[in-house]
Order: C-alpha cells, then sequence, then structure tokens
C-alpha cells in the first residue's frame, strides 16, 4: 500500500510513503514483531523494501515523486545490507536521489558511530534519510543534529487536535524553526482540516494523514 506525502506550500504531492501488508496477518507490527522474536528481520524488511520498489517503478516513471521506505536500524547495521543496496540500485529503475529511507524508531540504535556510517555510505549512493515518529520514539534534538537526515517526520499525536492545542502548537513551531537548516519536516497524522490549516501557518511544509490520502494499492492506467 502507499499513501501520499503533500507539499502543503504547493499542494503537490511530492512522494509516497509505502506500507507493508499481508493476507496472512492484517496487523503489520505483529508480523515485525514476529520477525523480530525469530531473528528474521533483516530478510522481512529487505524484502518488504524490494516489493515496495518493484511496484512502485511504473508510478514513478510517469511523475518521479519520491518513495519513502521504511527500515530498522539492525538491518542497516546488517553486514550483508550493502551488498542488497547494490541489487536494489540494479533491480529497480527508480534513482537514487528520490528513494528516502525511513528509520523505523520502534527500534533503539544500538551503536551510534556505526550508525552514522551506514547513513553515511547510504548519502554516498544518493539516497534521502528520514527520521520517523520525532517525538515519540527515541530521536532527541542532540540526535537530530548528529544524524542529519534530510526529512523530520513528527508523530501524528501532534497533529491530532493541534488546532486546540498551545503546546502542541509551541513544539511544532519550534521543531520547525531549529529543524530549518537541518531537514524539512513533515507532520504526520493529519485527519482535520483544522488541523491541516494550523499546520499550514505553523510553517510546516510537508503533511501526510487520513485527511490527505489514505493508504492503497497503486492504479495504473
Amino acid at each position: 500500500m502507499y499513501q501520499p506525502i503533500w507539499d502543503i506550500s504547493s499542494w503537490d504531492v511530492m512522494g509516497y510513503e509505502s506500507f507493508f501488508r499481508s493476507d496472512w496477518n492484517s496487523n503489520p507490527e505483529e508480523v515485525f514483531q514476529s520477525a523480530m522474536k525469530t531473528n528474521h528481520i533483516y530478510e522481512l524488511d529487505t524484502k518488504s523494501i524490494i516489493k515496495a520498489a518493484s511496484t512502485f517503478h511504473r508510478v514513478y516513471e510517469t511523475n518521479k515523486t519520491m518513495l519513502f521506505l521504511n527500515i530498522f536500524p539492525s538491518t542497516m547495521l546488517n553486514p550483508e545490507f550493502f551488498s542488497f543496496i547494490e541489487q536494489l540500485i540494479h533491480q529497480t529503475t527508480i534513482s537514487c536521489q528520490h528513494i528516502v529511507f525511513e528509520i523505523n524508531e520502534s527500534e533503539k540504535i544500538e551503536n551510534t558511530q556505526l550508525f552514522l556510517e551506514a547513513m553515511l555510505r547510504l548519502k554516498n549512493y544518493g539516497f534521502l534519510l528520514a527520521m520517523d515518529d520525532v517525538g515519540k520514539g527515541e530521536t532527541s534534538i542532540q540526535k537530530l543534529f548528529e544524524l542529519k537526515p534530510d526529512f523530520i517526520k513528527i508523530d501524528k499525536y501532534f497533529s491530532n487536535d493541534l488546532s486546540f492545542s498551545d503546546k502542541k502548537q509551541k513544539f511544532i513551531r519550534f521543531l520547525v524553526d531549529v529543524c530549518k537548516d537541518h531537514g524539512k519536516v513533515i507532520l504526520e497524522g493529519i485527519e482535520k482540516p483544522e488541523d491541516l490549516a494550523a499546520a499550514k501557518s505553523l510553517g510546516v511544509p510537508i503533511a501526510q494523514g487520513f485527511l490527505l490520502g489514505k493508504p492503497d494499492k497503486m492504479e495504473f492506467s
């Protein structure tokens, strides 16, 4: 499934985030938790990435939008990961500059230095990077400065009733200001028009959520 991500200053779709779905289990989180428990998270993560890219390439050939791919930190630190990256580059027509690896914050980054080196190698290939669920997971402002992601995705908690919450508005305004030289902010979980309007007034450049489009299969003409 793919969900559109909107540039709310120009009202253009700037990319799509891919979501894993399975007929075997309707809860993707349970599938990945099961893979973690059986030490198969690397295999599931990389196969999911290949599937998402191979399905998306037909859309990419039409409009050259970005593809956001979720990835676990442990996958990036796996010894076989960069052999996989070479395989991905040769198997897809999507340019590296249009693929954003979205780092899953549900898994702790155990070795920051090794992780920084893996991020730098990905950037050297031309890939872009995003930190997911900022404000909820492990990411601190210090870590944002250290990791220097291209996109900072703010957790959906902060978009829920944003228009009524002074504290959430102050937090969003702070992040937009402090991150303006360190990556583009994306606010996730937009479901109400008034919260979208509040996000735009706070200077949020990019937004995502059910109001702007639900995850769905790609339609090909």
